[in-house]
Formats: structure tokens, sequence, C-alpha cells
């Protein structure tokens, strides 16, 4: 199966090789990762980077990174959909253990754990998966979003494209938004593991 990972970028060179790199190395048997890169115009070597690397680019001005992410989103062709950013990095065996958890019973999204990392890759902490129980007025009471996570969280693409993306109207919250959204839809899948590190 694919799994695609978009990432948006703007002047990302100092840490998008260990994201791209986090990325490439969790394909394994079944599964392959399709790593999507958006940028909104980068001046340093970011481009550069990623032609490099050989990931798929696309560019062009963008509305913010929410517009970027539905630009790399609707453009890709995986089953699932994951986003991280330039400074994360996919942890190892993450896609396995999505994709395992994927085939049974393909749920339509799907959550886990990140940890904290600095500049340096330096581990400060972490946040577990998010509860199993966890519905939409429980998310909507918490006041900062927590639980779930956007670089852990994978969406089938048939429900992204049913949410219709991100909206573009919340400049800062747009994952908070979808989020809630999707739970007003459906409950995820929960894996009790941490899969990137931010």
């Amino acid at each position: 199966m694919i799994i695609s990972i978009v990432t948006p970028t703007l002047n990302a060179s100092r840490y998008l090789c260990e994201c791209i790199d986090s990325v490439s190395n969790n394909s394994c048997p079944g599964v392959e990762a399709e790593h999507i890169i958006v940028d909104g115009g980068s001046t340093d070597e970011t481009l550069e980077m990623a032609h490099a690397k050989g990931v798929r680019v696309l560019t062009g001005k963008d509305s913010g990174i929410f517009d970027a992410i539905n630009k790399g989103s609707f453009a890709s062709s995986g089953v699932l959909l994951g986003f991280l950013g330039a400074d994360d990095m996919l942890l190892e065996g993450a896609l396995r253990a999505i994709a395992k958890e994927y085939g049974r019973g393909q749920p339509r999204w799907i959550s886990g754990g990140i940890r904290w990392i600095d500049g340096r890759g330096n581990h400060l902490g972490s946040r577990s998966a998010p509860p199993h129980w966890m519905g939409h007025r429980m998310f909507a009471s918490l006041d900062d979003g927590p639980c779930l996570a956007h670089l852990a969280t994978y969406l089938t693409r048939e429900f992204f494209e049913e949410l219709g993306g991100f909206n573009l109207d919340f400049k800062v919250a747009g994952d908070y938004d979808l989020f809630a959204r999707a739970l007003c839809r459906c409950p995820y899948r929960r894996i009790p593991r941490a899969l990137a590190a931010g």
C-alpha cells in the first residue's frame, strides 16, 4: 500500500534532509512512502535538496501552511495521508505500524503519539497517543487541542476529501478544525506508540 506524507516548506533547508530521510527509511515490504514537498517560494537550498533526494516537489504561492498541505494532499496517490513539518521526523517503524493498524478493519483515520526533540535531536519528552474514548465534545472542551497531533495522525485520502481538506479560514488552528470535524463523523483508531518527532 502507498502512504502519502505531505510536507509544506519555506526556506527549510536546515532540517529537510533529515525529514526526507526519515520518511524514505520507513518504506518496507508492502508499504511504500510517497513524500510530497509543497514549497511556497524558498530562496535557500530547500528545492535543490528535495530534488536531490528524489521526492516529488510542488511549487507555487500559497495562502498559508494549510493551503500548501491541501495542495499536496489532493495531488497525492496514497491510500492514507499524513502531514509532517520540514523540521519533524517520522520514527522508525511508524509506517509499518500504521499500515498494520489500517489492515485491521480499514479505519478512516488513525492517530498515535509524538516525541518532542530539540534542534539536535535530543529527546525532550513525549505526548501519548490520544485515548480511544475521545469524542468531539471532549475534544472541543480541551483548551489547547491536545492528544491529536497532526504529525502523528493519518486519514484515508477518501475521508480527507469527504471532509474537504483543511478549512483555510483557520490560519492557525486548521488541524484542530479538521480533527473536530472528523470526530463528528467517526472515531479514530489509536496506535499506542510514538509515530513522529518534532
